[in-house]
Formats: C-alpha cells, structure tokens, sequence
C-alpha cells in the first residue's frame, strides 16, 4: 500500500481539468475510421469521444491524447496474451475484433468519471495479480478477488460520488458499485484484458447496480466488482432478469467508447440517436437479452417476492442469520451493496414471519416488498 500511495500521490497531477458538461450529439457516419491499425482506430475514437461526444473531457484529453495513444499500442499486443488479436479471430470464427478493442480495452474513462492517470497505479498491480491466469476470465477473477485489500478500497455510499475515478476512490478508501467496477474494469484493460462496465434501473425494486462483464474465450461474462466468484453467480442476477429490452428505462446497458446509430431508436427530445447508459448520458449497446431467463422475470400467482436486511441502526446494515420455514439463509451484511437484499418467495398477500436469534418478525407479504429487520446487538451473528 505505501508505494501505491506514493505512485498515486504522483498520479494525481495528471491534468484533468473538466469543462461544463453538454448534451452528446450523433456521431457523423463520416466518423468512422477503415484502418488496419486498431491502435490508431483507437485513437481516433477516443478523440471522438472526448471532444464532440462528452467534451467534458476535451482539456483533459488534450493534455494527455499523446499518452494514451500511445499505451493503445502497448494495449493491442498485451490483448494478444488473452486470445484478443486478429489472427485468433479468424481461427476460432469470432467478429468484431477491431470493435473489441475499441470498446472494452482502450478507453481510459467510461461513465463520466475524471480523465485522469490511473495507469502506472493500476497497471502493476494487474499484472502481478494476473501472472498465473491463463485467461481473460481468470485474470479477472484474481484481480477482482485481491483489489480491494490491495486498494484499501471498500463498497460505502459514504463515497463522495458515484462515478469516481479510481484513483479517487483509492484516496478515500470508499466506492459504491459504478466507483468500485470503474476500478475493477481499468485495472483488467490496463493489461489488455476486454472488460466493461454494465448496468441498470431495477424494474422489480427501487435502486440500480452496475456490474463489470469480461470478454473471455469468444463471449462476454458477468462479474460484480471485488467477486471472484464464478461468472452469472453474483445477487444481481436474480433481479436482471426483470429488465425489459425495449424499455430504456429498464434495459440493461454496456458502456461503448464508438456509438453506432440506431435507425429504430426513437429517442426523447435532446437525446442522441444511439442507446446511452441508464443516467450518465453515455454511449451504450443494449445487452438485456443475455441476462433474460425463459419463464422468468415474471410474478408467479399466488406467490410474492419480497427482499430482507438487518440494520442495528437506520442505514447501519448487519449480517445476521434468519430463519424461515424452517431453512436458515443469512442477510447482506455491511459490504455488500445498498440493493442487495435476503429475497424470500413468500405466500402473495399474507403474514409471513422471519426468526432472528430468539425473536420473531411478522410481516404481510407484497409484491417485491422491502422489510427492514431491526436487530440488536446481542441477535447480530
């Protein structure tokens, strides 16, 4: 942590001054780039992006275009170690391989966070977390395993913003879920590793969550920031699968660095004719129909799903073990995210009742109801 710290303090003095933020406009069909070099494909994309799509970052940008262009080489053979370069597209028939890179492996930024220099920060640490990973997915896994004791950084909407930069969410120790994947996803493509960050409004509760997918092997994995666990495993899941495709209000997004325009997208007045990220104006592609599960996302009759925490105090969430009908499941405890909850399939519109240590919580059942269990000391596990 000490020569993080020291590499950080010197990181910070990147240039990164923003300027007022303004409404994206359509990318020109004129601004498409046909090269062979992704690299420099990249870099046209990028000043795209900074100084006509969000040109918040155009002073930032500027200062540093000449860096970053230049790491987009190192970036392109780096992505060759995890089966991303041209050759390997062709042998195992993948497309989009230009695309890839673009996309998920050179952009410095990706939800309106500061354009700054967390590069000589992140990049060491990702290569050492990642030496023995044969693939993308398993680099990812160890990266995300380890980040957050190696970073000090732990999930709190204490944070300052959502969207931080990693190197702010570094100085404070706190990120919720954009902060902690914006870190997650740099640290994975600063060795070359395709990774972006995916998110949405919650049809079936209040709250939102974004979560990071690896490209690995010839298709895009789900992971929540700081899980190493195995891909589509994580809470979210359960609740993806209420997202409704057609529905920009609960549709699933990806951030993108070069929008397509979509000749079928009506958008609202001001907005740009591409899909954008759920509340950051940002360039997307619509990636619901992965997370739908045939035969799911629906109510089912006669039966409510309703979601449980523990707090000792308004706010202070604690792990506590919760019996009902007679199996024991345990609840989100304090470093888990805000929109995680213990989620029962309870009798639709009738009392259910929940036993924590030696006391009994009785509550009516509701359509995707939230109950907050209040539990002293004494009952936390």
């Amino acid at each position: 942590m000490r020569g993080i710290r020291l590499i950080l303090g010197l990181a910070v003095l990147l240039p990164c001054l923003l300027i007022a933020e303004s409404e994206p406009p359509a990318v020109p069909a004129s601004a498409a780039v046909q090269t062979a070099d992704p690299a420099a494909r990249g870099a046209e994309a990028l000043k795209m992006y900074c100084t006509v799509l969000i040109p918040q970052y155009a002073d930032a940008w500027k200062a540093a275009a000449s860096l970053w262009n230049e790491r987009m080489k190192l970036q392109v053979q780096e992505a060759k170690r995890w089966g991303v370069s041209r050759e390997a597209f062709v042998k195992f028939g993948y497309t989009g391989y230009e695309a890839l890179l673009v996309n998920a492996v050179f952009p410095p930024v990706s939800m309106r966070e500061p354009l700054v220099d967390w590069w000589p920060v992140l990049r060491p640490l990702a290569q050492r977390l990642a030496k023995d990973a044969k693939t993308p997915l398993e680099a990812a896994q160890a990266i995300n395993r380890a980040l957050s004791k190696e970073t000090g950084v732990v999930y709190s909407t204490k944070r300052d913003v959502a969207n931080q930069d990693p190197l702010h969410s570094m100085r404070i120790g706190l990120a919720s879920c954009t902060g902690i994947t914006i870190l997650c996803v740099d640290a994975c493509r600063s060795i070359g590793i395709p990774a972006r960050p995916v998110g949405c409004m919650w049809r079936n509760k209040a709250g939102n969550h974004t979560w990071m997918e690896v490209w690995s092997e010839g298709r895009w994995h789900s992971l929540d920031g700081f899980f190493g666990g195995a891909p589509g495993t994580c809470w979210y899941m359960d609740d993806a699968m209420f997202a409704l495709k057609e529905d920009p209000r609960y549709a699933i997004y990806a951030t993108c660095m070069k929008p397509m325009p979509n000749p079928t997208l009506k958008p609202a007045a001001g907005q740009p004719p591409f899909p954008v990220f759920y509340g950051w104006a940002v360039p997307a592609e619509n990636v619901t129909a992965r997370y739908l599960r045939p035969g799911k996302g629906e109510p089912v009759p006669g039966i409510d799903r309703v979601y449980l925490a523990a707090e000792a105090a308004p706010g202070e969430r604690v792990e506590v073990q919760v019996t009902y009908a007679d199996k024991i499941y345990t609840t989100p405890g304090p470093l888990r995210d805000m929109n995680d909850f213990l989620t029962l399939e309870v009798p639709a519109g009738k009392p259910f009742t929940v036993t924590v240590g030696n006391r009994e919580h009785t509550f009516t059942a509701k359509p995707y109801g939230v109950f907050v269990l209040p539990v002293k000391p004494k009952a936390i596990r």
